[in-house]
């Protein structure tokens, strides 16, 4: 039985909340590419994904988690400044 999608919460085309209960003051959502890799969101190549800060989901344009970064969340190292507004560029 396949899994139901899950999706984040969102606001004003924002994400306001993950299901892990990171928001965009805590720490927060980069864009990232498919594997949840950190990327800058150059227009014409990014895919409009952002990775969460805290859990690691990799959630689409549609706020819908669309998998999970092989790599752990990276919190620690990411400067928490920046946000991800999918719909709009950062």
């Amino acid at each position: 039985m396949a899994m139901p999608k899950q999706y984040v919460k969102s606001h004003a085309g924002e994400i306001s909340e993950c299901i892990c209960g990171n928001d965009p003051d805590y720490y927060g959502f980069v864009p990232c590419d498919r594997q949840g890799n950190q990327i800058e969101p150059v227009a014409g190549e990014w895919d409009g994904l952002c990775v969460c800060q805290l859990c690691s989901r990799i959630i689409d344009d549609s706020f819908a988690v669309v998998g999970i970064s092989a790599w752990p969340a990276k919190a620690s190292r990411i400067n928490n400044s920046y946000y991800c507004p999918l719909g709009t560029m950062v």
